[in-house]
């Protein structure tokens, strides 16, 4: 379960980082947080992504694209 402090946090981190932020929405996806919530627990976790393109097996990023997330991470991480 995403946690809406974590998740506008990012978002205000890219905006400060002068992007502009697209929320998603990912249903009946598997992951770590939900093994850890079907044992009784409840995470605390945000989604931060890189957009990708699939051409016959070959992932595409816009280019700036690792570099603007990994900004963005810093970011929010200095405001923790």
């Amino acid at each position: 379960m995403f946690n809406n402090a974590q998740v506008t946090g990012l978002a205000a981190a890219a905006q400060r980082c002068g992007y502009a932020p697209q929320y998603a929405l990912l249903v009946d996806f598997a992951s770590d947080a939900n093994a850890v919530m079907s044992n009784g627990t409840s995470p605390c976790a945000g989604c931060l992504a890189i957009p990708t393109e699939n051409t016959h097996g070959y992932e595409l990023v816009v280019d700036g694209a690792i570099q603007a997330c990994a900004l963005t991470l810093a970011d929010y991480l200095a405001t923790l």
